[in-house]
Formats: structure tokens, C-alpha cells, sequence
């Protein structure tokens, strides 16, 4: 009487697992100045992957049962790896001053990087795999701790009620996240599907500037552009055949509307995609904490003391 949804996984799930590798080497170049390079990597397979199998069906011209509506299919098709190189150098100054500086080259692949997430192509799980929703691929910090000792020698009551401070700071930056051009499309594949967007064709000639401001200011402005971005659609009888801007175009997708009604099937799939996931640098990130810290001495007591 009704149409049904189902969920389903393969008949043989393989356990998923990851490998770490780590590497570090140590440099100790005297007073009290100590230098670090370190690799971290790790590579992980059979990891879960979701899509949609009457997509995948459609994309392969075959017929859908007409009383499933929907079979979401959770796979383990995915993989992901993460390498990254590490540095540091540290320094103990003098009055217990010390200060340690950090630098990160890293890069993180997968083909999703949340639970549920759905790749608009899921006909090739190849597309999707790509830089992580969370690649960060340059990072820094810089951190200090200063703990100075206001009176020294027989004063050691009086350092404990005036004394006892600490004061530490760190700055992080970093390149800022990737993320991904879309443009939005009718049901793609069949008729009442959840795919309903694809990844445009980049055509070059935008700015580079990652930084916060040409975020804030707006598209091109930023970049010393004032653009123009009105939409350019070619319709035949109503049906898109193609969409193009200033920097992006989309392909003939026609054939992968949805035919019909349900179990109606698209005539063909999307073109591949041109670009990537996360191909294009978000803002970066700059960040300041600061700590101030006052330890308290116990008095020498019968009870309530520090020994």
C-alpha cells in the first residue's frame, strides 16, 4: 500500500583500521636552545562511506522498483591518510623565561569527512576523494611561559604570599579551511532523489588573496575586482543545458535530471566534476590566548602544610 525506504550494508563489512607512523629527530645545539623535526602520518581503509544505491542503479540504466523509494546504502569504500611535518625550537631564557615556536606542514585526504555526508557523484566514489573538511595545510605557534621570582634567598615566606606568578601566552595561525563551489540543479539521476547539486568547472582568472579581508569585503573586491556575477543560463524549452559565469561554468547535466515521475531514471549521469573537494582556500585563522597564574604557599603547620 505504501513505498518503502531500506537501509542496507554489504553482506561482508570489513573491519576498519588505521596505521600511525611518526618519526622524530632532536637537535640539541647548547645553551639551552633545543631544535625538533618530526613526521606523523597515518593511513586508514574500510571506512563507512553513505550514498544513495538508487542513484547508483539509475547511473548504471537500471530500472528502480517502483515500491522502494529509497535503499540508503552504507558501504566501506573509503579510505583517507594524513601526513604532516613537524618543527619546533625551544629556548629556556634566563629569570625563568622560556618560549617554544611550532610550524606544520600537513595534508589530510578522504572521501568524507562527517558521518551522512553525500558526494553528488555517488556513481564513482573516486570523485569525492579529497583534501578533509578539516586539512589544515600550514600551521603555526608561538608560546611562552614566564614564572618570575620576586624574592630569593631567606625571604621564603615572603615569596610565597607575593610571589608564585605565571604568565603565559600563545598565538596560533593558520591557513584556514578548504571549501567547495557547488551549483544547485533539479533531482539528478531519478525523480524525488536527495543529489541536486554538482561541482563547477573552475575557468581561472580570480584572485589568490586567502586572507580575512578580501573574505569580508565580498567576491573580487578583495582582490582589486569589482565583478559583475549575473548568472548567464542557456534554456532550451525550459530544460538547462549549461550555466557559466565570470569564473564558472557547469556542463550539459540535462541527461541526469530525473525522468518523470518515481521510478522515473535520468538518461545519462553528470559530466565529472571540475574541481575538487575543498580545492579552494578559506580565510585564514589567528588567534591569541592569554594565562595569568598565582600559586598560593601553605603555611609550615601541624596539619595544614606543603610537606
Amino acid at each position: 500500500a505504501g513505498k518503502a525506504v531500506v537501509s542496507a550494508l554489504p553482506s561482508r563489512l570489513p573491519t576498519a583500521y588505521s596505521n600511525h607512523y611518526s618519526l622524530d629527530l632532536e637537535f640539541d645545539f647548547g645553551r639551552q636552545l633545543i631544535a625538533s623535526l618530526g613526521y606523523q602520518g597515518s593511513t586508514s581503509h574500510h571506512l563507512i562511506t553513505q550514498y544513495h544505491e538508487n542513484a547508483v542503479a539509475a547511473a548504471q540504466g537500471l530500472a528502480l522498483n517502483p515500491l522502494v523509494t529509497d535503499v540508503i546504502f552504507f558501504g566501506n569504500e573509503a579510505a583517507s591518510n594524513n601526513n604532516a611535518m613537524l618543527a619546533s625550537l625551544k629556548h629556556q631564557f634566563s629569570h625563568n623565561f622560556s618560549a617554544e615556536a611550532q610550524f606544520a606542514w600537513a595534508k589530510s585526504m578522504d572521501n568524507g569527512s562527517g558521518p551522512y555526508e553525500l558526494d553528488p557523484y555517488p556513481y564513482n566514489q573516486a570523485f569525492a576523494y579529497q583534501r578533509s573538511d578539516f586539512n589544515i595545510g600550514r600551521s603555526a605557534k608561538l608560546f611562552g611561559v614566564w614564572q618570575p621570582v620576586i624574592f630569593r634567598g631567606s625571604h621564603g615566606w615572603i615569596e610565597k604570599v607575593a610571589g608564585g606568578w605565571s604568565l603565559s601566552g600563545i598565538l596560533n595561525v593558520h591557513s584556514g579551511f578548504g571549501w567547495t563551489p557547488v551549483y544547485s540543479t533539479g533531482n539528478l539521476y531519478y525523480n524525488g532523489s536527495p543529489y541536486s547539486t554538482l561541482r563547477p568547472y573552475y575557468l581561472g582568472g580570480a584572485g589568490h588573496d586567502t586572507g580575512n579581508e578580501a573574505f569580508k569585503s565580498g567576491p573580487g573586491v578583495g582582490n582589486g575586482q569589482n565583478v559583475n556575477f549575473t548568472n548567464i543560463d542557456s534554456t532550451v524549452n525550459q530544460t538547462p543545458t549549461s550555466y557559466s559565469n565570470k569564473y564558472f561554468s557547469v556542463p550539459d547535466y540535462s541527461a541526469a535530471l530525473g525522468g518523470g515521475t518515481f521510478p522515473g531514471t535520468s538518461a545519462g549521469v553528470p559530466a565529472p566534476p571540475g574541481v575538487a573537494r575543498n580545492s579552494f582556500d578559506g580565510p585564514g585563522y589567528r588567534n591569541v590566548d592569554m594565562t595569568v597564574a598565582k600559586a598560593f604557599g601553605l603555611p609550615t603547620l601541624p596539619v595544614l602544610r606543603e610537606n
